[in-house]
């Protein structure tokens, strides 16, 4: 990769999420969904540069929300079958059958995040569960007190007590799309 190509692309596909925590900085009040067009032409841009690199369908949202998910993550691997597509959840929405979806679809992780707006016994479980049964899964616990890694105070957006200030920004090779067609230069 030469300076100006990413090494991580994330596509918003909608902003909805089925969860509401405090260290989240999605506005409440918002919906968007990218349109196709837009996603498909970056992901044929991506192409044309020859990407390898990680391709996530995620910024602040539940990607699992949106029905043409399978779609979109089906034409990725198609036209770029040498990049990553790692999903980021919640699980809310993760079922088995969703999981070989995603895999049928050119999924290669899953990382599955515990949060803490609610997380049931039932719910962890569950997704406990998923974790055993699939290698593809990574399971990362963000609930208060058990987080394996600090919290980004996201640029400032937000204020936690638990998070960590940055020096440098490690996501300066990220190109972050969000659903409103917004491109995030950094965090």
């Amino acid at each position: 990769y030469g300076e100006d190509i990413p090494f991580v692309v994330e596509l918003e596909t909608n902003s909805v999420c089925t969860k509401a925590c405090s260290y989240c900085p999605r506005p409440q009040d918002e919906s968007y969904t990218l349109d196709e067009v837009t996603y498909k032409s970056v992901i044929d841009q991506l192409k044309e540069w020859g990407f390898k690199g990680r391709v996530s369908p995620h910024s602040f949202n539940e990607p699992l929300t949106d029905s043409r998910l399978l779609d979109l993550l089906s034409y990725t691997h198609e036209q770029l079958p040498k990049s990553e597509i790692v999903l980021f959840t919640n699980g809310d929405l993760l079922t088995e059958e969703k999981v070989d979806e995603l895999v049928g679809v050119g999924v290669s992780i899953v990382v599955l995040s515990l949060h803490d707006d609610p997380t049931t016994k039932r719910h962890e479980a569950r997704l406990n569960r998923l974790n055993e049964r699939y290698n593809i899964i990574e399971l990362h616990d963000r609930r208060e007190g058990l987080r394996d890694l600090p919290l980004s105070t996201r640029g400032g957006e937000i204020a936690y007590e638990e998070t960590s200030p940055r020096t440098f920004c490690r996501d300066i090779y990220k190109m972050i799309i969000r659903a409103s067609g917004d491109v995030v230069l950094c965090c």
